[in-house]
């Protein structure tokens, strides 16, 4: 397997598939952790080697395709929570007139790039925490929502930054700042979830000592 492997990562490599060979890497992972322990390593290792896939670029096309619908969802969010937070502003394109000045969310501000690294993120939490199987879905399908939400997030402050400072702090400062500011909001996002999920289901684990005591006692008497 890992000489057919190297064999198709050259043969990609002729073809000048740089992402498909890049690719390859990780089946050559997996195929070294097999040669060198057999199933039982590989069954114990493949959740870090599919976790590789994380240090992969999106393709091209998928970059393009996802471009153009986060900005158009980046600003008709970021337009409805300027108006509910009384800033009336008015989209033109992927454009943000805010008073005298325009806020562009280019296409490097569509979030993509955010969704990637939360995702890399949740999915490391799911494997290192341990938690029930229906919390692990229920993170991994939020992934897109609360990037998304990061990044409405830090275009309104922005915005309101442009209104309030003007287009030159809010354009150099205010927009880095906000940036930085987008994963622990990501992440306060997600630790609020958990906090959620987890008062939904109380396992049988949590029931206090003194009532699992009297409820025992109570099935004796009766």
């Amino acid at each position: 397997m890992l000489v057919v492997v190297l064999a198709s990562r050259a043969w990609f490599y002729e073809r000048g598939s740089d992402w498909t060979e890049t690719a390859t890497l990780l089946p050559v992972v997996a195929c070294l952790t097999w040669a060198a322990g057999g199933w039982p390593l590989l069954r114990t290792a493949w959740p870090a080697i599919a976790f590789l896939v994380f240090l992969l670029p999106l393709p091209s096309g998928i970059n393009s395709i996802l471009s153009q619908p986060l900005q158009r969802l980046a600003t008709a969010g970021t337009t409805a929570l300027l108006k509910l937070t009384g800033l009336w502003v008015l989209a033109e394109g992927n454009v943000i007139v805010v008073g005298a000045d325009l806020l562009e969310v280019a296409a490097a501000c569509n979030g993509l790039s955010m969704l990637m690294c939360l995702a890399a993120t949740v999915a490391a939490m799911t494997l290192l925490i341990k938690m029930e199987i229906w919390k692990q879905l229920m993170l991994l399908a939020s992934i897109v929502p609360i990037a998304l939400a990061s990044n409405i997030l830090r275009i309104t402050a922005t915005a309101w930054c442009y209104y309030l400072f003007g287009a030159e702090v809010g354009g150099h400062f205010a927009h880095d700042a906000a940036g930085w500011l987008m994963m622990p909001t990501a992440l306060v996002l997600v630790g609020l979830e958990l906090a959620i999920l987890s008062r939904l289901i109380i396992a049988e684990e949590e029931v206090p000592v003194e009532r699992a005591d009297r409820l025992r006692t109570r099935r004796t008497v009766y």
